[in-house]
């Protein structure tokens, strides 16, 4: 990378900072620290939504993913998009109706304070791996990509990440994500069609031409069977995690109202439609002629996931180049960030006020979410700088195997006990070990030959075909033993309180915010502030058009200022005609 690139990179640092600080004001208390105050507008938690469904390991495992199989992994992406309608139709407003400042709270208004203190303890740790997973993800990748010191680049990003985590709390998380998934979105499809523009790319029709014919025949890659089971298993585990009071609810906590989580969807459901197809394109034109293994030898042992970036080097003059960089970071920091918000959040909101200090004020728990806050980080950087030196399998790998063992067992009771009531209190924890013993026994125990012969498979599996066998047949036995058992202890006694606070809980959930739930109103406010935002990040994208370049590149370099500062100005003026409340009030 050149100075102008290292000198776009640094500006983005300081402006993902800055958003830290500019949202200080608004954190009155712990609600508005933790959600917003429920206070926020559609388009800033639909931007959120969006960007905490990928990370770096879109652009490293699964480009992997990509250069090896082609369109394949179009079944995580568009499984993505079934479950935001799914979202959109039937949970999006009895999430925002939960009334809940953090999920774990509305855990404990269905299930009891025992499986409210469960689940916290359960997603703490899960929420320091999975953040520690992302940070590892974009710290090898830079490191081998660019030659920068894996240790320092981890710690950097961590701590920006924590700095502004802490002082703006959700509100600077929310707000991040949204001009970060404007610079993801504008570079990314740049790089597309900058890629697409090589000769010996040739265009689309010459990239369907060149590729590996496997790329778009999924049946030279896996059997009907193995098809069959793998996109049933990604469609399923996408619609449980998508639609659990945790992972589901946590999402659409921070909006003003129903009306709003629903529009809220939108954003995700049509990011997770039409980007991918965007995303596929530079891995896939790597695969045509690159030696990955040759190029990024820091990337040894899976050189497929520096795919994306060897394309993007390739096309890309000064400058935007930096903003590719700082599109991956922002892929990363939004998952992250979000992390952060939430682990502290169910632990001020879940624990620390209940147990420790139950008359704490609000300022108090303020001040107490911030500290959490950073150790929480200090323990995610550490752990994944732990991770860089012991990991042997890839990303693509490693996350699906994540989600399937851990945060699937955990969603599963959540997503039935946000419709089903008349439960004992011992279901909701019970649910999630039973999910996560019988994904161990599939995992480990049982033989995926066995599981093939049931399918009637007469070769011997390919290593494709095991690992995306094996995940699906993991989410499906999972999916099943886990539904089975949480209707089965209906069955069994259920004291009276627990059918009446279940029953209390889902009438809630039903039931429209009153004007007086639905926030404080700063409309005016959020769009005044996000639009200067915009205005700053975009005019300084515009001025790289002036480094020396070839017409194209210059043009692509107001392409991706103009449409954030475009952006910028529409929130600017809708800010004008937005009813007008000061921050003081929230």
């Amino acid at each position: 990378m050149s100075g102008l690139d290292y000198a776009v990179i640094g500006f983005y640092l300081l402006f993902m900072l800055g958003i830290g600080w500019a949202f200080r004001p608004f954190n009155s208390d712990s609600s508005d620290y933790f959600r917003g105050g429920g206070a926020m507008q559609w388009w800033m938690t639909g931007a959120s939504t969006f960007m905490v469904t990928f990370s770096a390991w879109t652009f490293t495992g699964a480009a992997g993913e990509i250069y090896k199989t082609g369109t394949l992994v179009l079944a995580l992406y568009f499984s993505n998009a079934i479950a935001n309608l799914v979202v959109l139709a039937f949970t999006a407003k009895r999430f925002r109706r939960m009334r809940a400042v953090t999920y774990t709270e509305a855990v404990g208004d269905r299930f009891g304070p025992t499986n409210e203190r469960v689940f916290l303890l359960v997603q703490l740790p899960v929420f320091v791996i999975v953040g520690a997973i992302w940070l590892n993800a974009i710290g090898v990748f830079m490191a081998a990509a660019f030659g920068s010191d894996i240790r320092l680049t981890m710690a950097v990003l961590g701590v920006i990440v924590l700095v502004m985590s802490t002082s703006g709390g959700a509100w600077a998380v929310v707000a991040s994500d949204f001009v970060q998934m404007l610079i993801v979105a504008t570079i990314t499809v740049v790089v597309a069609v900058l890629v697409l523009r090589l000769p010996e790319v040739g265009g689309v029709s010459g990239l369907v031409a060149k590729v590996p014919a496997e790329h778009f025949d999924w049946q030279a890659l896996l059997r009907p069977q193995v098809i069959g089971v793998y996109v049933a298993g990604m469609i399923i585990g996408q619609c449980v995690q998508h639609n659990d009071i945790a992972n589901g609810g946590s999402r659409y906590l921070t909006v003003k109202n129903g009306r709003h989580a629903r529009l809220a969807v939108l954003i995700p459901l049509t990011g997770m439609v039409a980007f991918p197809l965007i995303w596929l394109v530079p891995p896939m034109a790597a695969a045509i002629d690159l030696d990955l293994a040759t190029m990024l030898p820091g990337l040894s042992k899976n050189p497929g996931e520096g795919a994306y970036v060897a394309m993007a080097m390739r096309v890309l003059p000064a400058g935007l180049l930096g903003l590719f960089v700082c599109g991956i970071f922002a892929a990363t920091m939004s998952s992250m960030d979000s992390g952060l918000n939430k682990a502290a959040g169910v632990f001020v909101r879940s624990f620390y006020l209940p147990t420790l200090r139950p008359n704490a004020t609000e300022s108090h728990l303020l001040r107490v979410g911030r500290v959490f806050t950073v150790v929480l980080g200090v323990l995610m950087i550490s752990l994944a700088l732990v991770i860089s030196q012991v990991r042997t399998v890839g990303l693509f790998d490693l996350v699906i195997s994540f989600a399937s063992v851990v945060s699937l067992p955990i969603a599963v009771p959540m997503l039935w006990g946000l419709f089903v009531g008349r439960t004992p209190s011992w279901t909701a924890w019970s649910t999630a070990l039973v999910g996560f013993l019988v994904a161990l026994t599939v995992r480990y125990l049982v033989p995926l030959d066995a599981v093939s012969g049931l399918l009637g498979l007469a070769e011997p599996l390919n290593p494709v075909e095991r690992g995306d066998l094996l995940y699906g047949t993991t989410v499906l036995c999972v999916f099943v033993a886990g539904t089975v058992w949480f209707f089965a202890t209906r069955f069994t006694g259920v004291a009276p309180t627990e059918v009446e606070r279940a029953e209390r809980f889902l009438t809630k959930t039903r039931t429209p915010l009153t004007a007086e739930e639905q926030g404080v109103g700063i409309d005016s406010v959020q769009f005044k502030v996000m639009g200067v935002l915009c205005l700053v990040y975009g005019g300084f994208v515009m001025l790289l058009a002036v480094a020396p370049q070839a017409p194209a590149q210059r043009l692509a370099c107001l392409f991706c200022g103009g449409f954030v500062v475009l952006v910028g100005l529409l929130l600017t003026r809708a800010s004008a005609r937005a009813p007008r409340h000061t921050v003081a009030a929230s």
